[in-house]
């Protein structure tokens, strides 16, 4: 990854996830941005746990 992106990757994260445009981002404060990776992070943790969830339960002989 270009060490650019990898300084700024709290500025092009949500852009590469689609959750923002580039315009959006480019109009946002420092804190506006960590305040939506905040939002990205949260997203994700609910997503892994609902996933591991459905493992324990795919894995489970229960009737």
């Amino acid at each position: 990854m270009d060490g650019n992106v990898k300084e700024n990757w709290q500025f092009w994260r949500p852009i590469v996830l689609k959750v923002i445009s580039y315009t959006e981002a480019i109009a946002m404060s420092e804190e506006q941005l960590a305040n939506v990776n905040k939002a990205i992070d949260l997203q994700l943790s609910k997503e892994r746990a609902e996933q591991r969830k459905m493992a324990a339960l795919s894995k489970c002989k229960c009737k």
